[in-house]
């Protein structure tokens, strides 16, 4: 019984031995055996991970976002290495890629941050309010001059207009009131020339 007792314990000993005693990962390639990357240039990122792993500079891929419209703002994000982009570390407007996510349609080119509001019932410069709710950022091309109209006889003050996609209340669509403040002019007395 004691050489069973022995041979048990000398068992247990060497297993537990070379449990404790486990080899280092070896790398294999790109990949050690215990699955971790292998880092080359000591950015910090290695394998699939790094866009050049031999370069300490480039490191993980950045997020750029596709430009379908072509207008400089992007709404659908990918991930690519840093080579995406230009010389001055941006993507030109025109790209497929740029750095931005913030076109609210990026199927049409006029619509996207910073652009002017068009009446056409869009909200052109992704600020969540269309057309007139939108009026201080209205293309003056697209849009009709309305003149305040105090008085409300139709006609309104010169040097007091505002551009709209439609005419407001309390606005008339010309100038020709030299007296806002006197709903008979000009209706009964003329301005003076």
């Amino acid at each position: 019984m004691r050489n069973l007792t022995t041979t048990l314990l000398a068992l247990i000993t060497l297993q537990t031995l070379t449990a404790c005693d486990e080899p280092e990962p070896t790398q294999a390639g790109p990949v050690f055996t215990d699955g971790t990357t292998v880092d080359r240039d000591g950015d910090g990122y290695g394998g699939t991970i790094d866009c050049d792993d031999n370069d300490p500079t480039v490191g993980d891929r950045i997020m750029l976002w596709h430009d379908y419209d072509r207008d400089g703002y992007g709404s659908t994000p990918t991930l690519r290495c840093p080579n995406w982009l230009d010389d001055d570390d941006d993507v030109d407007s025109g790209d497929l890629l740029v750095t931005n996510g913030d076109d609210c349609d990026d199927t049409k080119a006029t619509t996207h941050p910073g652009a002017l509001e068009l009446c056409d019932l869009v909200d052109n410069d992704c600020d969540g309010l269309p057309d007139d709710y939108d009026a201080e950022d209205l293309d003056p091309n697209d849009a009709e001059i309305y003149w305040l109209d105090v008085d409300g006889d139709g006609y309104g003050r010169p040097y007091a207009e505002i551009y709209r996609c439609a005419q407001p209340y309390g606005y008339a669509d010309n100038a020709d009131d030299c007296d806002d403040d006197d709903p008979r002019v000009p209706w009964l007395r003329e301005c003076p020339a």
